[in-house]
Protein backbone atom coordinates (compact mmCIF):
# COMPACT_ATOMS: atom_id res chain seq x y z
CA UNK A 1 0.00 0.00 0.00
CA UNK A 2 2.97 2.54 0.95
CA UNK A 3 4.37 1.71 -2.86
CA UNK A 4 1.50 2.20 -4.19
CA UNK A 5 0.61 5.74 -2.17
CA UNK A 6 4.76 6.58 -3.04
CA UNK A 7 3.63 5.76 -7.20
CA UNK A 8 0.61 7.83 -7.04
CA UNK A 9 2.55 11.06 -5.10
CA UNK A 10 5.47 10.68 -7.88
CA UNK A 11 2.74 10.44 -10.52
CA UNK A 12 1.06 13.79 -9.04
CA UNK A 13 4.22 15.95 -9.08
CA UNK A 14 5.13 14.45 -12.36
CA UNK A 15 2.01 15.76 -13.97
CA UNK A 16 2.66 19.75 -11.57
CA UNK A 17 6.14 19.90 -13.28
CA UNK A 18 4.72 19.05 -16.52
CA UNK A 19 1.89 21.57 -16.38
CA UNK A 20 4.59 24.27 -14.95
CA UNK A 21 7.17 24.17 -17.93
CA UNK A 22 4.39 24.05 -20.61
CA UNK A 23 3.02 27.52 -18.46
CA UNK A 24 6.70 28.27 -18.84
CA UNK A 25 7.38 27.85 -22.56
CA UNK A 26 4.06 29.31 -23.16
CA UNK A 27 4.69 32.77 -21.40
CA UNK A 28 6.41 34.82 -23.94
CA UNK A 29 9.08 36.71 -23.48
CA UNK A 30 10.42 40.63 -24.73
CA UNK A 31 13.55 42.88 -23.72
CA UNK A 32 13.62 46.42 -23.01
CA UNK A 33 15.25 48.97 -23.75
CA UNK A 34 15.39 52.65 -22.23
CA UNK A 35 16.58 55.59 -24.56
CA UNK A 36 17.05 59.02 -25.29
CA UNK A 37 17.83 61.85 -27.64
CA UNK A 38 21.41 62.57 -26.70
CA UNK A 39 23.79 62.01 -23.99
CA UNK A 40 22.69 65.14 -22.34
CA UNK A 41 18.79 64.13 -21.94
CA UNK A 42 19.86 61.20 -19.83
CA UNK A 43 17.18 60.14 -17.35
CA UNK A 44 16.89 57.54 -14.60
CA UNK A 45 14.14 55.40 -13.54
CA UNK A 46 13.58 55.41 -9.89
CA UNK A 47 10.67 53.38 -9.86
CA UNK A 48 8.85 51.18 -12.58
CA UNK A 49 7.10 48.65 -13.09
CA UNK A 50 5.74 46.72 -16.86
CA UNK A 51 2.29 45.55 -16.73
CA UNK A 52 1.68 42.20 -18.63
CA UNK A 53 -1.30 40.05 -19.48
CA UNK A 54 0.05 37.28 -17.08
CA UNK A 55 0.19 39.36 -14.53
CA UNK A 56 4.09 38.29 -14.23
CA UNK A 57 6.29 41.04 -12.62
CA UNK A 58 8.32 42.90 -15.59
CA UNK A 59 10.49 46.08 -15.37
CA UNK A 60 13.06 48.22 -16.68
CA UNK A 61 16.99 47.80 -16.92
CA UNK A 62 19.29 48.71 -13.76
CA UNK A 63 20.49 52.18 -14.18
CA UNK A 64 19.94 54.86 -16.76
CA UNK A 65 18.67 55.86 -20.22
CA UNK A 66 21.60 55.33 -23.02
CA UNK A 67 22.39 55.40 -26.72
CA UNK A 68 20.31 57.00 -29.21
CA UNK A 69 16.78 57.93 -30.17
CA UNK A 70 14.67 54.48 -30.07
CA UNK A 71 18.27 52.43 -29.33
CA UNK A 72 19.95 52.12 -26.07
CA UNK A 73 22.67 50.06 -27.79
CA UNK A 74 22.29 47.99 -24.25
CA UNK A 75 21.44 44.11 -23.82
CA UNK A 76 18.78 43.16 -20.55
CA UNK A 77 17.83 40.03 -19.05
CA UNK A 78 14.12 38.96 -20.81
CA UNK A 79 11.27 40.00 -19.18
CA UNK A 80 8.32 37.48 -19.27
CA UNK A 81 4.68 38.37 -20.38
CA UNK A 82 3.25 40.26 -22.40
CA UNK A 83 3.48 44.16 -22.21
CA UNK A 84 -0.18 45.93 -21.83
CA UNK A 85 1.12 49.04 -19.97
CA UNK A 86 3.72 50.79 -17.55
CA UNK A 87 4.32 53.11 -14.71
CA UNK A 88 7.78 54.33 -14.11
CA UNK A 89 8.67 57.85 -12.07
CA UNK A 90 12.14 59.01 -13.15
CA UNK A 91 14.84 61.72 -12.79
CA UNK A 92 14.98 64.23 -15.75
CA UNK A 93 18.80 64.80 -15.03
CA UNK A 94 18.84 68.09 -17.71
CA UNK A 95 15.77 69.34 -16.25
CA UNK A 96 16.51 68.57 -12.24
CA UNK A 97 12.67 67.26 -12.40
CA UNK A 98 11.12 64.04 -11.35
CA UNK A 99 8.40 62.85 -13.60
CA UNK A 100 5.93 60.15 -13.66
CA UNK A 101 3.63 58.55 -15.48
CA UNK A 102 0.92 55.51 -15.52
CA UNK A 103 -0.04 54.44 -18.83
CA UNK A 104 -1.96 51.16 -20.39
CA UNK A 105 -1.77 50.11 -23.90
CA UNK A 106 -4.33 49.25 -26.13
CA UNK A 107 -4.72 45.66 -25.12
CA UNK A 108 -6.15 44.40 -28.60
CA UNK A 109 -3.54 46.61 -30.54
CA UNK A 110 -0.99 44.62 -28.42
CA UNK A 111 -2.51 40.96 -28.78
CA UNK A 112 -2.31 41.92 -32.72
CA UNK A 113 1.35 43.21 -32.85
CA UNK A 114 2.95 41.04 -30.79
CA UNK A 115 1.41 38.08 -32.90
CA UNK A 116 2.92 39.32 -35.54
CA UNK A 117 6.58 38.38 -37.06
CA UNK A 118 7.84 41.77 -39.82
CA UNK A 119 9.89 40.34 -42.96
CA UNK A 120 13.53 42.06 -42.81
CA UNK A 121 15.56 40.27 -45.65
CA UNK A 122 12.65 39.74 -48.41
CA UNK A 123 15.37 41.08 -51.32
CA UNK A 124 17.27 37.52 -50.65
CA UNK A 125 14.23 35.49 -50.74
CA UNK A 126 12.88 33.59 -54.24
CA UNK A 127 9.93 33.10 -52.78
CA UNK A 128 6.92 36.32 -52.15
CA UNK A 129 7.85 37.38 -49.51
CA UNK A 130 4.65 39.59 -46.88
CA UNK A 131 5.10 42.47 -45.14
CA UNK A 132 4.42 40.30 -42.01
CA UNK A 133 2.99 36.90 -41.21
CA UNK A 134 1.31 35.44 -37.69
CA UNK A 135 3.33 33.80 -34.79
CA UNK A 136 1.59 30.86 -35.53
CA UNK A 137 2.78 30.75 -38.88
CA UNK A 138 6.39 31.60 -37.63
CA UNK A 139 6.46 28.78 -35.73
CA UNK A 140 4.37 26.14 -38.21
CA UNK A 141 6.51 26.56 -40.78
CA UNK A 142 9.70 26.64 -39.56
CA UNK A 143 12.38 26.29 -42.53
CA UNK A 144 10.37 27.89 -44.82
CA UNK A 145 9.93 31.13 -43.38
CA UNK A 146 11.93 31.95 -40.34
CA UNK A 147 15.11 33.14 -42.50
CA UNK A 148 12.75 35.45 -43.31
CA UNK A 149 11.20 37.07 -40.67
CA UNK A 150 11.58 38.32 -37.62
CA UNK A 151 8.76 38.21 -34.27
CA UNK A 152 8.18 41.12 -31.62
CA UNK A 153 11.05 40.85 -29.15
CA UNK A 154 11.55 44.56 -27.45
CA UNK A 155 9.87 47.00 -26.49
CA UNK A 156 11.68 49.98 -26.50
CA UNK A 157 11.21 53.87 -24.98
CA UNK A 158 12.43 56.90 -25.61
CA UNK A 159 12.84 59.67 -22.96
CA UNK A 160 12.52 62.75 -24.30
CA UNK A 161 12.80 66.69 -22.25
CA UNK A 162 9.13 67.81 -20.93
CA UNK A 163 7.98 64.34 -20.00
CA UNK A 164 7.62 63.29 -23.32
CA UNK A 165 7.60 59.26 -23.55
CA UNK A 166 7.74 57.35 -27.07
CA UNK A 167 7.26 53.33 -27.01
CA UNK A 168 8.23 51.13 -29.81
CA UNK A 169 7.75 47.90 -30.63
CA UNK A 170 10.73 45.86 -32.08
CA UNK A 171 10.77 42.90 -34.27
CA UNK A 172 14.54 41.53 -34.42
CA UNK A 173 17.13 44.03 -35.47
CA UNK A 174 15.18 45.75 -38.25
CA UNK A 175 12.04 47.23 -37.92
CA UNK A 176 10.86 49.19 -35.17
CA UNK A 177 7.06 50.47 -35.05
CA UNK A 178 5.37 53.38 -32.75
CA UNK A 179 3.51 52.42 -30.24
CA UNK A 180 2.63 55.44 -28.98
CA UNK A 181 3.59 59.13 -27.31
CA UNK A 182 2.75 59.64 -23.99
CA UNK A 183 3.08 62.79 -21.80
CA UNK A 184 4.46 62.20 -18.35
CA UNK A 185 3.66 64.76 -15.58
CA UNK A 186 5.92 66.66 -13.20
CA UNK A 187 5.67 65.42 -9.38
CA UNK A 188 5.16 67.66 -7.48
CA UNK A 189 4.06 66.41 -3.97
CA UNK A 190 7.02 67.05 -1.64
CA UNK A 191 6.33 63.51 0.22
CA UNK A 192 6.64 61.50 -3.01
CA UNK A 193 9.99 63.75 -4.31
CA UNK A 194 11.23 62.61 -0.48
CA UNK A 195 10.75 58.76 -1.39
CA UNK A 196 12.02 59.51 -4.63
CA UNK A 197 15.18 61.48 -4.03
CA UNK A 198 15.98 58.70 -1.25
CA UNK A 199 15.64 56.26 -3.74
CA UNK A 200 17.58 57.76 -6.19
Amino acid sequence: IMVKKIKILALILLSQLNTHCQMKEQTPEFHVDISHPANKYEVTPVFDYIKTLEGTPAGFPYGSTSGSWASSGKSWTAQKGTPIGFETTYFAWSENKYYHIDQNFDKDYILEMTNRCYSWQDEYSELPVEEFISKEKYNKEFHDVRNFYEPFGSLVFGFAPQGMVVVWLQYGGSTIIELGRFQAKEVTDEKRLEECKKKL
